[in-house]
């Protein structure tokens, strides 16, 4: 019988050992290369979102549409007198771009001073007083729909 050396026993034992099989790191490729896309296409959307040209409304549009509503409301009785006045008000002073509205006449080519002071003298009674003296003449829709229909036009305050 041949003799065996111990000490070489079990590093011949070591030698029979086969290694584990290398990792499989294609899930993890494919995930960061779907992360990399994904932020790809968020960066690209964002980029392009900031670079083109906001879509404008132009204010006397916007403002001809509340007003074309507020009548509607006005003429149903949806709203009173009071409510009318308050949001003809708002209709005009941001139709026209202005910060507040005063007896001053804004220097808009197509409003007169007079006409100016009596619609602010109008809304200012039926917006202040307890009570409403009488109903709410439609003129005063008229005439801010003229003035904002001339603005449109002439494109003032856009």
């Amino acid at each position: 019988m041949a003799s065996t050396n111990p000490s070489t026993d079990w590093l011949q034992g070591l030698a029979d050992i086969e290694w584990p099989a290398a990792p499989d790191w294609s899930l993890f490729y494919l995930t960061a290369a779907a992360i990399t896309l994904v932020l790809g296409a968020i960066v690209a959307y964002s980029i392009w979102r900031w670079r083109r040209p906001a879509r404008r409304v132009d204010r006397h549009v916007l403002a001809l549409a509340k007003l074309a509503a507020l009548q509607t409301n006005w003429q149903r009785g949806a709203i009173d007198d009071r409510a009318a006045a308050y949001q003809l008000a708002t209709i005009l002073r941001l139709g026209l771009g202005l910060e507040q509205l005063t007896t001053g006449c804004p220097d808009l080519p197509h409003v007169s001073p007079t006409a100016w002071r009596t619609m602010i003298a109008l809304l200012h009674r039926y917006r202040y007083s307890l009570q409403a003296p009488d109903k709410l003449p439609a003129a005063a829709f008229a005439s801010i729909r003229g003035w904002l229909q001339r603005a449109t036009n002439h494109g003032t305050a856009a």
